[in-house]
């Protein structure tokens, strides 16, 4: 679990120079239908973008909207498993109120990162179709308890 958990992250944070980076166009920027989004949300279109990792295609959609983190949590844990995503992990930090939650209804994933700032929360939200382009990625093993 941890593995996938950070192999995904490894993927995500430091995979740009594999992107193939599109900017945004409304009409390019729509989910799979079994993701929701509250309706007040809005997108941020010059910070969406279309990505291809690999092989796989993904979009990285972001949303903004005056609501609380903790709510967008909850809102997420509750209706995904409800559209049958299996959870795969989550992170939440009680500090800065972000969190990160990974979904998967295979072969797709979906990564959920929400950031609480503080005159918005921004909701970024990771779609890959295809997640079989993980296992040509090599995983480095690293001891980080050190």
């Amino acid at each position: 679990m941890k593995k996938i958990f950070f192999l995904l992250l490894f993927v995500i944070f430091t995979a740009c120079a594999a992107y193939k980076y599109e900017p945004a166009q409304n009409s390019k920027f729509v989910l799979s239908k079994d993701i929701p989004i509250p309706y007040e949300m809005k997108i941020v279109n010059h910070k969406s973008c279309l990505v291809k990792v690999l092989s796989s295609n993904a979009k990285h959609i972001v949303f903004k909207a005056k609501v609380t983190g903790d709510s967008l949590f909850d809102y997420y844990m509750t209706l995904m498993r409800q559209k049958n995503w299996q959870l795969k992990g989550y992170v939440k930090c009680k500090q800065n109120k972000d969190s990160i939650i990974i979904f998967e209804k295979y072969p797709r994933i979906c990564i959920i990162l929400v950031e609480e700032k503080m005159f918005n929360t921004y909701l970024h939200i990771f779609e890959f179709k295809d997640i079989n382009f993980l296992k040509k990625i090599p995983i480095i093993e690293e001891n980080i308890t050190k």
